[in-house]
């Protein structure tokens, strides 16, 4: 997490730490936005509060779990608070706590007192849906957080493939290839995605069942829902029978 300057270029030497973290952010910012993911990482290496704004389902729950595990605060809890009231911090210390904005609304004076404590008790990590919301929410501490923009799926459908493919192995541990949807792909890229990474992992069992079992009906079969269902889920998403390679 060093920095260092070579001229007027700043440079981050990366601890392994931090390293882990390139494939997370690459999922929520781009998988080849080296730049951003870059500057995302230069953020997290503060190891001070962090807000990550974007849309709903682009990914800021989980991405707030694997940068409190790729911390120093590691060892210690790491608390998600998703709903209102948020609950005494007073005696909290050591971890980190992750709250969505969107949901809990409310941050109050003493909720705010606790996750900005100097010397800093806890490490806060915010979602919120724009920097906006943020300021609203947080008032007077919202310039202490350095924000993450999370990038909207819509934007880079070229992500659509290759994170649908990791998902297979790492979720869902298949060797299936994208590849096998045929020129579905093509109406995946062009769905807009307005769930983002949630919609697309929620669409992969669905969209993994179709390529093992080759027709709607025994893929629908396999996952123990009706083929209409199923049907109407591809369709949804641009996907349409019997348009994907044999």
């Amino acid at each position: 997490g060093d920095r260092f300057w070579l001229g007027d270029l700043e440079l981050l030497a990366l601890d392994p730490e931090l390293e882990v973290l390139r494939p997370a952010l690459g999922a929520c910012l781009g998988l080849a936005d080296d730049a951003r993911i870059d500057r995302a990482l230069t953020v997290v290496a503060q190891g001070g509060p962090v807000a990550l704004i974007g849309a709903p389902g682009t990914g800021a729950a989980g991405l707030a779990k694997q940068l409190h595990d790729a911390s120093t605060r590691r060892t210690s809890f790491f608390l998600a608070l998703t709903a209102p009231p948020l609950p005494p911090l007073d005696h909290a210390t050591g971890g980190t706590v992750f709250v969505d904005l969107d949901l809990v609304k409310r941050v109050t004076t003493a909720a705010a007192a606790s996750l900005f404590a100097t010397p800093p008790r806890l490490r806060p990590i915010f979602a919120a849906a724009s920097v906006r919301r943020l300021r609203a929410r947080l008032d007077q501490y919202a310039d202490a957080v350095p924000a993450i923009e999370l990038v909207p799926l819509a934007q880079r459908p070229q992500d659509v493939a290759p994170l649908l493919a990791q998902h297979w192995v790492s979720a869902l541990h298949s060797r299936r290839r994208v590849a096998e949807l045929g020129d579905g792909l093509a109406a995946l890229e062009a769905h807009a995605w307005p769930g983002n990474l949630d919609e697309l992992f929620e669409q992969a069992p669905r969209l993994l069942a179709y390529v093992e079992h080759g027709t709607l009906r025994a893929a629908a079969s396999a996952l123990g829902i009706r083929h209409q269902t199923l049907a109407g889920h591809l369709k949804r998403i641009g996907l349409v029978a019997g348009r994907r390679a044999r």
